[in-house]
């Protein structure tokens, strides 16, 4: 019998390895969000051409917020509404070669709780004062509450604490001359 063969030559070319680094999976609003590029080329030879083309996007659901080319990006993730938002951090690699990987990472973004003081009258002296925590964790629990208070206006730096957890009272001294202004500070901390 008859017979025939043909040799054709066939290349195959090493993949590249895209790896998200320095996100966190969850943080509190708002956070800027800096991902790097831990890629790895190995299995090219010394000599050949090594560059790599980054293909970065940060997403919420199907809207793109950000794209970059670059070995990193950077995107401030903010959350004023009442719950969680998902953010997507998309990496595609790709070489000279044309041969690609993908990573990809998702962030919670929680919203941050808004602290509120009511019910602070202004009084004669002593005045005995009573403040009232109006505070809001949206989709949490609110988990601590450190009350302050320092003479003066803010910025201070002699705060004294106080108790207390949904409110506190205090006394303040008559003032000798004039009018003495206080600030009372309440620090929240979510679940």
């Amino acid at each position: 019998g008859c017979s025939d063969s043909v040799t054709k030559k066939v290349t195959v070319y090493p993949n590249p390895v895209a790896a998200i680094s320095g996100i966190p999976t969850s943080s509190c609003s708002p956070t800027l969000l800096t991902a790097s590029s831990v890629n790895s080329i190995s299995g090219y030879p010394a000599g050949k051409n090594q560059t790599l083309n980054f293909q970065w996007s940060i997403r919420e659901g199907s809207t793109i917020l950000t794209t970059g080319t670059q070995n990193s990006i950077s995107y401030l993730a903010t959350n004023t509404t009442n719950s969680n938002r998902i953010f997507w951090i998309r990496l595609q690699v790709t070489n000279v070669s044309g041969c690609s990987d993908v990573d990809s990472v998702q962030v919670t973004i929680w919203p941050k709780p808004n602290a509120g003081i009511q019910r602070i009258v202004n009084d004669c002296g002593p005045a005995t004062i009573t403040a009232l925590d109006s505070s809001q964790a949206f989709g949490s629990t609110l988990t601590s509450r450190l009350w302050s208070i320092s003479p003066g206006t803010p910025p201070q730096t002699n705060w004294t604490s106080l108790s207390g957890t949904i409110s506190t009272t205090t006394t303040l001294p008559a003032p000798a001359v004039d009018s003495q202004s206080y600030t009372i500070r309440l620090i929240i901390t979510d679940s």
